[in-house]
């Protein structure tokens, strides 16, 4: 809440931001409740995937000045900038990057607007989302994530489209809740050298895959650069967003790839479609992302590429 570039971005506790993890072991320490935000637990070092995340989807260039002596004061842009778009942050990853299926499925049903009981405390949602990004999946059997696939298909029957990155493991094996049959799996992709972006080496690719979107190339060998510089060293083709410092305890700016950043490309884009009025529903909107998108790869839908790669100005009509 106090990156400056998420600045009036995000929907407050009072307007239905929550935490749904019930562990004590969670980071907090103080179970579920409406400060969604992580704990400056000690000796953390890594940065917070969710601002990240946010950042991608509706940071608006704020004005930082207390990173570090020297650093440029100027912000970065998220994909919705200046539209009608807010984000409901829900914390269902503990301090360690870490959640359990339950998890998943409080956060789901209580961002479509369900009541959700969390250790005998109810939390009603006042402002229902129409979209989800899901940055977080991994490996399990059908069975075992057949609860999450109902929680995310009732939140599509009440009208809320959920996007889920499809896992960075360079593999073939289906990541949950991204495979769920409700669920838009986003796939990763990174630039080639040549013409036309390519599959990124760590993007997980399997039939639920539906579209892609630009995550970068370092998550694994080999990095592809962009052709621009950062303070005087080639810059890498890498996802650039708000982040923070927890050991400073302040905001910064950080450099990641994966498909937990190409997921939000395209959530941000769906919300972007909802505000303009270009569409009205999840169906429509699926549709247009699809029928708008860049079709790389094989002809048609494929498993590295889904039906292609999300095009905002296409979809949009710009």
């Amino acid at each position: 809440y106090d990156h400056p570039d998420l600045a009036g971005q995000l929907l407050t506790p009072q307007e239905g931001a929550l935490d749904v993890l019930t562990a004590a072991s969670n980071g907090d320490g103080d179970g579920a409740d409406n400060d969604p935000t992580d704990p400056r637990t000690p000796g953390r070092t890594r940065e917070s995937h969710g601002t990240h995340v946010t950042g991608i989807i509706a940071a608006r260039w704020g004005q930082n000045t207390v990173t570090c002596a020297g650093c440029s004061p100027t912000g970065v842009v998220g994909a919705t900038y200046k539209a009608p778009v807010k984000v409901l942050p829900i914390r269902l990853l503990d301090a360690s990057g870490n959640t359990e299926a339950s998890d998943v499925i409080a956060a789901v049903r209580y961002a479509a607007g369900q009541t959700v009981n969390l250790n005998g405390k109810v939390f009603t949602n006042p402002r229902p989302a129409q979209v989800l990004n899901l940055s977080l999946g991994g490996p399990m059997s059908v069975e075992e994530a057949q609860p999450m696939c109902d929680a995310i298909a009732e939140a599509r029957e009440r009208g809320v489209l959920t996007f889920v990155a499809a896992g960075n493991a360079s593999s073939t094996t289906p990541y949950y809740p991204a495979a769920c049959p409700a669920a838009v799996a986003v796939a990763s992709v990174t630039l080639s050298g040549g013409s036309a972006p390519m599959h990124a080496t760590y993007s997980n690719a399997y039939s639920a895959v539906q579209l892609s979107a630009p995550g970068g190339s370092s998550y694994l060998a080999p990095t592809y650069f962009t052709g621009g510089e950062l303070g005087g060293e080639r810059f890498p083709d890498d996802i650039v967003s708000t982040g923070w410092d927890y050991v400073k305890n302040q905001p910064n700016y950080t450099t990641v790839a994966g498909t937990s950043q190409a997921t939000p490309q395209v959530s941000a884009l769906a919300a972007l479609l909802l505000s303009k009025g270009v569409t009205k529903g999840p169906e429509d909107t699926l549709k247009r992302l699809i029928d708008t998108s860049t079709d790389l790869g094989q002809t048609g839908r494929d498993p590295l590429f889904g039906f292609g790669m999300v095009n905002a100005a296409a979809a949009l009509n710009a």
